[in-house]
């Protein structure tokens, strides 16, 4: 007797568990939620981020800083268009009438296209390329504590614009579900100027990039 009524808890037990796996299994596929590390994740296509890019432009350390705004389809591909404009000081080729080299003002951006690889892992893979152009200005002083700096010529201050693609590789961190951390690097390959302006080989070069996502994915 004893011996049946254990063959019907460890049966009864059994049901139960099988039950629950089964309930678990169908909600995961159901939900679709992704792994995250502090939350679980539900897609609804739509993100801004901030993001940092420390990089070599002109064989000198430079700092760029920006966004972007992207739509997600199926949470394979970002659609959307990002940004980026020069923080730091860096020097030119071009040199001013006294025979000091310029300095850089530089932005670039246009249409981000940003393929997504693993999507459901906590940690995942993303493939950013961007496709745009941007302008360069040059100037003799880069603050205003700069002595060259009130002297200026802004009537003869000039620029040029150039286009850019930017291929790259970033790893991406789900914090929670709209929240997500990437990191990576990418490789810019810029012409030169519309104008004439021999911007190439200074503006081609390696980036890092970090930042953050919020939104829904």
């Amino acid at each position: 007797m004893k011996l049946k009524t254990l063959l019907l808890i460890v049966a009864a037990l059994s049901l139960q568990i099988a039950q629950a796996n089964s309930s678990d299994s169908l909600r995961k596929r159901f939900t679709n939620d992704d792994e995250t590390l502090l939350g679980k994740g539900r897609p609804l296509g739509f993100f801004v981020a901030w993001q940092n890019k420390p990089m070599l432009l002109n064989e000198q350390a430079a700092w760029m800083t920006g966004g972007q705004i992207s739509l997600v389809f199926g949470r394979k591909l970002n659609v959307g268009f990002a940004g980026y404009g020069l923080v730091s000081p860096v020097k030119s080729d071009r040199l001013d009438a006294n025979g000091y080299r310029m300095y850089f003002d530089m932005g670039y951006g246009g249409l981000m296209l940003e393929p997504v690889l693993f999507t459901r892992k906590m940690i995942h893979l993303t493939i950013p390329v961007l496709l745009g152009g941007g302008g360069v200005g040059f100037r003799q002083g880069y603050d205003p504590y700069d002595p060259q700096w009130e002297d200026i010529d802004w009537d003869n201050y000039n620029g040029d614009a150039f286009f850019i693609a930017e291929p790259g590789l970033n790893l991406e961190l789900n914090l929670f579900k709209w929240m997500r951390f990437h990191a990576g690097a990418s490789y810019r390959f810029a012409t030169d100027g519309y104008f004439g302006s021999s911007l190439s080989g200074q503006l081609s070069g390696w980036s890092a990039n970090f930042g953050l996502k919020l939104g829904w994915f």
